[in-house]
């Protein structure tokens, strides 16, 4: 059986997704003999895809749905084959029952001896077959384990074709989900256990980018779902059940519960972790020594910048401007709610917490520093002429020069920017969260780019005062928690913290020590909720997983030309690896390989690349390579290309070719290699 070309099976995808729209137009209308005809196709369809995926379907001896079935039913009766699980003996009686049914209905509706409710019941039957069939054949051509790998690199090599931006967003949710589903594999299902320092550790180093790779599928799915990808939406969305389970029913679970457990004793008696920095230390360790070293320096601090979205923000940065990023992480005071967080973030000799007339009062120095105006006259008191401002007004309301005026004299200028938590903390936004996420990476590297520019920044330092937690949909019952389980005054709560006065107790809380004398902290376990009114379940923080406690410290340097420590950034450069003479075939493919990883001196670029003449006329379709691989294994970063000579170009067997490559950013043009073309038959044009 002849091999199907990645173009056979687009072409077999469009005319699956025309036959379920025909399908489901037809139900609308009651058109229920089209209705029978086209359920029958594509049961038959489905079964050869089955088939297909099995290595077993041979279209001369099972050419007819009823041997299709027979084939599958022999696969069944081998309980090693993947068949015996997805299609047991139930499933495909019933196709064949209704298969057997159909010609004789039909016979009996040409004959007008079939009643209406009759055929709309039989169609009915048809449509749900389709749907059980559709969903079995989803799962018999999941990517057995260790296939992952290959997903990507396919996925990867996607990109140079000419299509890959139509289905771009349905390839990074595709991505994503090979990334998670490779991370359970390597796992083996389970999350180590360690003391509280490593699973830090294991989370900032590796477990994080399960965060990223959940955020990044549902910001694609919801990118599908606002274009039409040739039904590929309604796949995705299919997908999202199983990406929903393997993140919150395995991943926020066994984390959490590894995490928490891990430093239950310290929470109780410390209010934090060992061995981890502090949120509360944050003043002494990183801006004290940098306002010691720089004239100015600056501190971004972006309400509920999530660990994982710091980690790409460093990426983009990097790879877009001039600075050098390092990314640390540090622990945030429990509630990891934005009062606390903001005020752990100013210098102060003391850090209480006390009852006040509203609930929980932060006290920095004695005071309640709530607000910009009143965190900046905190500042100053360590900084005198240190400025706090809003990120809204910083860049939406001052211009240039009214900015320059006003962190003039300064020695520490904190901008708070706030994007996630804004839209997150809305029970009416809260699905736009992983939006807002991306919205805070693109505002945060033009903010980095206008202070280095236009204030000549060389150090600048983002953190938050506190994560997030999030999943994609509702949470079920036993995901929630009483206040109740709590014995004694509770002062203040949220979804995923409680402030009870001390000697409160609770057997269904974590006890956490809280820096007062009169109150105690109390957290929920794993990522349980607690029950309030009105929504906004899914976005929450005030807890201590690490999805909410790790905050993320993201240093940002300027090294200019002739500095010390300075490093130049070049695009990564692309080379041909096929030998290439003289080009006889119309249609031609070659290699590709991007020659360095994308890393601290080489940034990712993108490359148009074709042939054409001595004038860098192109003579064939114009292929994309997307140069940012980090692989250090040269074959992951290599890219297969096709081409195909334009109908209609004559060529010259004495004029020179070249393969270029053009820079898409900067334009120029790079020649790959020379060759000469000399075809017998020109490719003809058949209007195709």
């Amino acid at each position: 059986m002849a091999a199907c070309t990645d173009a056979d099976n687009q072409q077999k995808y469009l005319n699956y997704c025309e036959q379920m729209r025909r399908l489901k137009k037809a139900l609308g209308s009651g058109f229920c003999l089209e209705v029978v005809f086209i359920e029958y196709a594509i049961l038959e369809d489905r079964l050869e895809s089955a088939l297909t995926h099995a290595s077993t379907f041979n279209v001369s001896k099972q050419g007819t749905i009823t041997a299709k079935i027979a084939k599958l039913e022999k696969l069944c009766e081998c309980k090693a084959r993947l068949a015996r699980k997805y299609f047991g003996d139930e499933l495909l009686e019933h196709i064949r029952a209704w298969k057997d049914r159909r010609n004789p209905w039909v016979h009996k509706l040409m004959k007008q001896q079939l009643t209406t409710n009759e055929l709309d019941a039989f169609a009915l039957e048809g449509e749900s077959l389709v749907k059980v069939l559709k969903n079995k054949v989803g799962c018999f051509n999941r990517a057995p384990d260790g296939d992952y790998q290959r997903i990507l690199a396919h996925a990867a090599e996607r990109r140079s074709h000419v299509w890959y931006r139509d289905f771009e967003v349905c390839y990074r949710a595709v991505t994503a989900a090979a990334h998670m589903q490779d991370m359970h594999r390597s796992c083996a299902g389970a999350i180590d256990a360690g003391t509280p320092k490593e699973i830090w550790n294991d989370y900032t180093t590796e477990l994080c980018s399960m965060d990223r790779w959940y955020r990044e599928f549902n910001e694609s799915l919801a990118a599908a779902l606002k274009r039409s990808c040739y039904g590929l939406d309604d796949t995705l969305k299919s997908c999202s059940a199983s990406i929903e389970a393997l993140y919150k029913n395995w991943f926020l679970r066994e984390l959490s519960k590894r995490w928490l457990s891990a430093c239950a004793e310290d929470l109780s008696a410390k209010g934090h972790a060992n061995g981890i920095p502090l949120q509360l230390d944050f003043d002494m360790a990183e801006v004290g020594p940098l306002t010691r070293t720089t004239k100015r320096a600056w501190v971004i601090v972006s309400d509920a910048l999530r660990y994982e979205v710091a980690q790409e923000l460093g990426e983009v940065i990097q790879h877009e401007t001039r600075c050098a990023c390092e990314l640390d992480a540090m622990q945030s005071v429990f509630p990891s709610i934005t009062k606390c967080g903001m005020s752990a973030l100013l210098p102060a000799g003391t850090f209480r917490m006390e009852q006040g007339a509203d609930g929980l009062d932060v006290l920095v120095d004695g005071s309640v520093a709530a607000g910009t105006a009143a965190r900046g006259n905190q500042l100053a008191t360590q900084y005198p002429g240190a400025v706090a401002v809003q990120y809204s007004e910083f860049i939406n309301q001052m211009t240039s020069s009214e900015r320059k005026e006003l962190v003039a004299d300064a020695p520490l200028v904190y901008i708070y920017h706030n994007t996630i938590d804004a839209m997150g903390d809305k029970p009416i936004s809260e699905a736009k969260t992983f939006e807002a996420c991306r919205d805070a990476i693109l505002e945060l590297k033009a903010l980095v780019e206008r202070l280095v520019r236009e204030q000549k920044a060389s150090n600048i330092i983002i953190t938050a005062d506190h994560g997030f937690l999030y999943t994609a949909e509702p949470l079920d019952e036993h995901e929630s928690a009483s206040i109740s389980n709590i014995d004694g005054e509770v002062v203040e709560y949220g979804r995923r913290h409680a402030v009870a006065r001390t000697g409160a107790t609770s057997q269904a809380f974590l006890e956490v020590a809280l820096p007062s004398d009169t109150l105690t902290g109390f957290c929920p376990r794993e990522c349980v909720r607690i029950k309030m009114g009105g929504g906004g379940n899914n976005f929450v923080h005030g807890g201590f997983t690490l999805q909410e406690c790790c905050v993320p410290v993201l240093r940002c340097s300027i090294k200019r030309k002739g500095a010390r420590g300075y490093v130049e950034t070049t695009p990564a450069s692309i080379s041909l690896i096929t030998e290439l003479g003289t080009i006889t075939n119309g249609m031609f493919s070659v290699d590709i390989l991007q020659d360095t990883p994308v890393g601290a001196s080489t940034s990712p670029a993108t490359y148009e690349v074709f042939v054409g003449d001595a004038a860098h006329t192109p003579i064939t379709n114009i292929a994309t390579v997307v140069a940012d691989r980090t692989d250090e294994d040269a074959r992951a970063r290599t890219s297969h290309l096709q081409f195909t000579i334009k109908p209609g170009v004559d060529t010259d067997e004495q004029t020179m070719y070249a393969l270029y490559a053009r820079d898409v950013q900067t334009k120029q043009i790079q020649n790959l290699r020379p060759f000469k073309i000399s075809i017998a038959f020109a490719p003809l044009d058949f209007g195709f």
